[in-house]
């Protein structure tokens, strides 16, 4: 399983209208497309002035994650920029499963 994570960081005074758009629109419209299988939301207990959030899309194509990358970096990085300039803040990782322990 290949888990691409996005780690943003939104100013307080957009978290509300941020995590309302991201659940009503833009996760749903990839979950749609079939590129992942599911997305994890998740947020990150730190102490900071922002709200800072983990989004975890697994995917089980190399093919479908890259495509989705392409999409974001095209398309999605302006849609972000346009809609709350610099209050929004993220950085993207892949990771690899390679073990599970229960």
């Amino acid at each position: 399983m290949i888990i691409f994570n996005i780690t943003y960081y939104v100013d307080k005074s957009s978290q509300e209208k941020w995590y309302d758009w991201m659940i009503s629109d833009f996760l749903p419209t990839w979950i749609s497309e079939d590129k992942f299988v599911s997305v994890q939301i998740c947020s990150v207990e730190i102490i900071s002035d922002d709200c800072i959030y983990a989004i975890h899309h697994y995917c089980d194509s190399l093919v479908k994650l890259h495509s989705f990358i392409q999409d974001f970096e095209n398309n999605m990085k302006s849609t972000h920029f346009n809609k709350f300039g610099d209050k929004i803040h993220y950085f993207a990782t892949i990771l690899k499963q390679i073990n599970q322990l229960n």
